[in-house]
């Protein structure tokens, strides 16, 4: 209710407390009133869809009016358009970037990139990812292959890159993530 708003980690902390003592209706409450005073805290997002869902496998955040993107359509109708340019080390078949600003003035935007990589210099620079700002939280980083397959990326400890051992050229980068500010 009417009470003002509290410190966002403070309401963090009691919601994750209130959650391992089980008592869920009381966490999700604290969960939602967590979003709604940082908005642009996407851990508070996914920590909200965590425990309003019952399979928490299947979480991920959407922000308003954003439209789920899968990149096999995307590689899929970029294949079939014979005229798309396709010179250079990569191409980058989609940059796409979907903001949602809160009322005070905060934002979290989401980065999806899909790129194809055509030649040794662009596997060198695609094969392992450096472009992920500090804090941000990762959805996506992939490589799907020419034939459809999808290898997940291998973050290794000590290591300012995360890489994509089986990146080849000819197949696909997915990388996506959410930062807010």
């Amino acid at each position: 209710g009417g009470h003002a708003p509290r410190d966002p980690r403070v309401l963090r902390r009691q919601a994750n407390l209130l959650d391992r003592l089980g008592r869920h209706d009381r966490a999700l409450r604290l969960h939602e009133q967590h979003a709604s005073a940082a908005p642009w805290d996407a851990r508070a997002r996914l920590a909200l869809a965590a425990v309003s869902r019952a399979a928490p496998a299947a979480v991920e955040i959407r922000l308003k009016g954003e439209r789920k993107i899968e990149a096999t359509e995307i590689i899929a109708a970029y294949r079939q358009a014979e005229d798309f340019p396709r010179q250079g080390d990569a191409v980058l078949v989609l940059d796409q970037a979907a903001v949602e600003v809160a009322p005070d003035g905060s934002s979290l935007e989401r980065t999806h990139m899909i790129v194809q990589v055509l030649t040794s210099e662009g596997l060198e620079r695609w094969g392992e990812i450096e472009d992920v700002p500090q804090g941000a939280l990762v959805d996506e980083i992939r490589t799907i292959t020419a034939d459809g397959q999808v290898h997940e990326a291998e973050a290794i400890p000590g290591k300012d890159t995360i890489s994509l051992p089986a990146l080849q050229v000819g197949d696909f980068v997915e990388l996506s993530f959410l930062q807010g500010s």
